[in-house]
Order: structure tokens, then C-alpha cells, then sequence
């Protein structure tokens, strides 16, 4: 009996380290990602402070985007856009997609790396700490929302043609089996495909409705 039971606490011990193990691997992963853009972004001069981001929004100037850049690993990105023109995300879409239409355009205009409009503010913040972060630093928590996990890792099955032809780009994404693995997404555009639907997401964020922090008066 107390073999029995020394296995059955070594097997659980075994599942806690694994488990731990994981997470730490996975938001490590995570935050290395994060240093590495900011060096990219620093370099192409899109980084901002978070007080000149809230000075910004105080004077009604650019708008606050919040991104998620995996698959349900509840990390996501805050940013601050000098441009306006953000297309609100619908509340249904093609079930055989990750990601609405308006994700892609939103993505390619504020979010990617290379020709993206919006500069980083935060590349680390919990998901589930999202709007009490904006209420503590703008003062609401309105915000634009682009599921970026969800565009690149689509882009990726559909180059591989494992789901319905979405995205027309220049290859220059992969797969995100490493979370927060980010890699350019350039010229891409949209075709509608399947039935719309609602569709569930792996972050709690990408249910919560679109508006803006700010808009130019």
C-alpha cells in the first residue's frame, strides 16, 4: 500500500515539475520575444513611453491598440497609434477561420513589424490585467483589439494549405509553435470563405468589444 502510494506522489510530483516546467519555458519564450522586438522597434524609432503614450491619449491624440501575439497564452501587447483609421472587429466570421478580415488589415497596418504605424508600449502584460491596466494608466479601458496570433498563425496553415485560402503575402511567415514567435506579414489581403459564425477564441480579450480610447476633436 505505501509503495502504491509513494508512486502515485512521485507520478504527481512528476506532472507538477512538468506542468511548472512548461510555463516557465512558454512565458520565458514569451518575454525573450518581447525584448527582441523592442530592440527591432527601438531601432525603427516605434517604441513610446508609457507616460508620453498617456500624455498623448490625455490630449485626445492616437489611439490605444491591444494585441495578442499567440495562441492562448494570455500575454498580450499594448500600443499606442498616431493614426485613427482602425477597422472595428465584427463579432462573428468564417468558422474556418482564426481571425476576421478586419484583424489582417488591422495587423498589416498598426501591428507588423516591419511597415506597422503603431509603436509599442508594453509588450508584456497579462490579458487578464488588461482593463484594469488601461483604467489605471488612460483612465478607460476602450481599446482597439487585433488577434496577431491568430493572423500569422493562419497565414501559415493556409501557405501550407491546411485550411481555405485567406491571405495572399509574401510568405514570409511561419507557424507559431513557439509562443510569441512573431515573423513578418507583408501586402496580404482578404477573401471571405466558409459559412459566418461566431467563433470562440483562445484569449478572453478577443470577445470584448472594439472602440477607441481617443479619437482626434
Amino acid at each position: 500500500m505505501n509503495t502504491i502510494a509513494i508512486a502515485v506522489g512521485c507520478l504527481v510530483a512528476l506532472l507538477v515539475v512538468l506542468f511548472v516546467g512548461v510555463q516557465l519555458y512558454a512565458y520565458g519564450w514569451l518575454l525573450l520575444d518581447n525584448l527582441r522586438l523592442g530592440r527591432r522597434l527601438r531601432a525603427q524609432h516605434r517604441v513610446r513611453s508609457l507616460d508620453e503614450a498617456k500624455e498623448r491619449i490625455k490630449l485626445k491624440l492616437g489611439i490605444v491598440i491591444v494585441d495578442d501575439p499567440s495562441l492562448g497564452w494570455n500575454i498580450s501587447r499594448v500600443w499606442w497609434s498616431p493614426t485613427t483609421d482602425f477597422e472595428p472587429r465584427p463579432e462573428s466570421w468564417s468558422k474556418d477561420l482564426l481571425c476576421p478580415d478586419e484583424d489582417i488589415t488591422n495587423y498589416d497596418k498598426f501591428i507588423e513589424p516591419s511597415s506597422g504605424t503603431a509603436l509599442l508600449v508594453d509588450g508584456f502584460v497579462f490579458s487578464q490585467r488588461i482593463r484594469a491596466y488601461l483604467k489605471q494608466h488612460f483612465g478607460s479601458d476602450k481599446f482597439g483589439y487585433v488577434f496577431s496570433g491568430g493572423v500569422l498563425n493562419q497565414a501559415a496553415l493556409e501557405k501550407n494549405g491546411q485550411m481555405p485560402v485567406g491571405i495572399h503575402g509574401d510568405g514570409g511567415c511561419e507557424l507559431l509553435n513557439k509562443p510569441g514567435n512573431e515573423s513578418a506579414l507583408k501586402n496580404s489581403s482578404r477573401t471571405r470563405s466558409g459559412e459566418c459564425g461566431s467563433r470562440a477564441q483562445s484569449s478572453p480579450l478577443s470577445r470584448m468589444p472594439v472602440a477607441y480610447l481617443a479619437a482626434p476633436s
